[in-house]
């Protein structure tokens, strides 16, 4: 599964539209008393104080549960970043094979290499030359 930041967004609004949820059939219960409507049990009055109360536990669960999802998906997305690469010839696991760490860059990167020398190495091949 290819995880974004739209499947992020997708899993909180619907977290979030289901505790909404929630919250809206604790005011349809407290108007229409659905278990003596679904039911026929006695009936019950208004207790808006109750509801009230209801309301609260659910919005804190609510916010409780979106940060814990956040935090963890963020983690996810943090984890998935990682690649593996070889300690000896540097190559890089992808998609179940090896590839050079040129072919990953320009996979994923986006970019193009060339191969140049860095001034230590310059310096070593120089030496070696003389």
């Amino acid at each position: 599964m290819k995880y974004s930041s739209k499947t992020h967004k997708n899993v909180l609004f619907i977290e979030g539209a289901g505790f909404f949820f929630a919250m809206g059939l604790i005011w349809i219960d407290e108007r229409f008393d659905l278990p003596h409507l679904l039911f026929n049990t006695q009936k019950t009055p208004y207790n808006i104080p109750e509801a009230i109360m209801e309301l609260v536990i659910i919005g804190i669960l609510g916010v409780v549960v979106l940060i814990l999802t956040h935090y963890t998906m963020m983690r996810i997305r943090y984890l998935r970043d990682f690649y593996r690469i070889c300690a000896a010839c540097k190559k890089v696991f992808i998609n179940g094979k090896w590839v050079s760490i040129e072919e990953f860059l320009h996979i994923h990167g986006e970019v193009d290499l060339s191969h140049g020398l860095c001034d230590g190495c310059l310096q070593k091949s120089l030496d070696e030359i003389k």
